[in-house]
């Protein structure tokens, strides 16, 4: 019997080696060719290496051989890219455990979600499939400019656009949108991450973002997401919200961890935006770490594996540290100058993504970045203070320069 894992992340975000040390079971890890060196260097065996990672029927062909020599009896998938076909391939293959492509729809379909969500007399945004331009400026007529326009399974807000008028929308490509929807102006923009056991929720975490996904992808500020303290009036009522949200929803039979983001309006409404049936991204569970002390991918994988059950696992009530992730967006240019190391205590962590002499390109997703930090402080007061002050050091420490085509 065997585990098949499927992962498209760098070796540095997840450690399967370890989370998966005391499982008996062989367990196979399928990866993009160009990932392969770095898990081997790590120690990794059983590593099978696609040519075209996001090509079903090459991933469909080394799972039927890893099965045929050793019957397959879990598929473990942690990323977005991965939760549907996942699915797919556990009905396939009969594998009875995990989350069943219904479910795995129902949370990556953006508008199968939404229609599951407002079913449930839960607060969503108005929307709609498009087909036509001329529908979507009925749309936008209706529910007045700005709008926004997505794909249907779209991940990291990659194709989210905000449209602010006819002209911009008849510039649109419906080869690569299906769904219009009304722009809520917020006051906030929350996620909340954690991890489902048994069908109840035993953990959550609530975030809070400084802009919305939407608009960090101009590229104009660095998105700031911080650990927001229970004892704030707002974190139990996106607790509740969420709750309500993933009970709407068809759930996996297993342990699975969630991220679901709430806008707070500017008429102090919550409304829903998504859910996913993994943990967020953008660094937000290294983040949830150091505050809680709970790793959600190691914590899903280990209990989906049965290396632990929920009586393995302790988890607190407030935050030991506040803590917030720094993305720092990719701006157009060459890199001149970056910092190897930050020289504060308080960053935890700094994730260098490029290097002196790169060129280049406008920003793809909302984790596209140039760095990432995680900084942290004993109150909110100290923790912006924190992040004020290392925004000032890297703005001086990180130059990048326009490139003459």
């Amino acid at each position: 019997m065997a585990i098949a894992i499927l992962n498209r992340l760098p070796i540095n975000i997840v450690n399967f080696k370890e989370w998966l040390e005391e499982c008996e079971e062989t367990f196979y890890i399928l990866l993009p060719e160009n990932k392969k060196s770095e898990f081997q260097k790590e120690g990794y065996t059983n590593i099978v290496a696609l040519n075209n990672y996001y090509n079903d029927s090459e991933m469909m062909i080394s799972l039927k051989k890893i099965h045929k020599t050793d019957s397959v009896n879990l598929i473990i998938a942690i990323d977005e890219v991965d939760i549907e076909r996942a699915a797919m391939f556990r009905e396939y293959f009969g594998i009875t455990d995990g989350q069943k492509l219904f479910s795995a729809t129902s949370f990556r379909n953006k508008f199968w979600m939404k229609e599951v969500i407002k079913s449930s007399n839960i607060p969503v945004p108005a929307y709609e499939k498009i087909q036509t331009i001329d529908q979507a400026k009925k749309f936008a007529k209706q529910y007045s400019y700005p709008v926004v326009v997505k794909p249907n399974n779209g991940m990291g807000s990659i194709g989210v656009q905000k449209v602010n008028s006819d002209e911009e929308l008849e510039g649109i490509d419906l080869n690569k949108v299906e769904l219009i929807e009304q722009f809520i102006e917020i006051e906030n923009m929350y996620s909340v991450d954690g991890l489902v056991i048994d069908g109840s929720i035993f953990f959550e975490s609530v975030s809070r973002y400084n802009q919305s996904t939407i608009n960090y992808m101009s590229g104009d500020n660095i998105s700031v997401i911080e650990i927001v303290e229970p004892k704030e009036s707002i974190h139990k009522r996106l607790l509740n919200f969420n709750k309500k949200v993933l009970s709407a929803l068809p759930k996996p039979n297993n342990a699975f961890s969630f991220h679901t983001e709430i806008f707070h309006s500017k008429d102090n409404e919550l409304v829903f935006c998504e859910t996913a049936s993994r943990a967020g991204g953008a660094r937000i569970v290294e983040s949830i770490y150091q505050s809680y002390g709970i790793h959600l991918e190691e914590n899903t994988v280990k209990l989906q594996a049965g290396i632990w059950k929920k009586s393995s696992i302790s988890i607190r009530n407030e935050p030991k540290i506040l803590t917030a992730v720094i993305l720092l967006p990719k701006r157009m240019g060459e890199v001149r100058k970056i910092p190897d190391e930050i020289p504060f205590k308080w960053v935890t962590e700094y994730q260098p993504r490029v290097k002196k002499g790169d060129i280049l390109s406008s920003i793809g997703h909302s984790s596209d970045t140039i760095a990432s930090l995680i900084v942290t402080g004993t109150t909110r007061k100290e923790l912006w203070n924190n992040i004020e002050y290392v925004n000032n050091y890297l703005t001086k420490e990180i130059e990048i320069v326009e490139v003459n085509k």
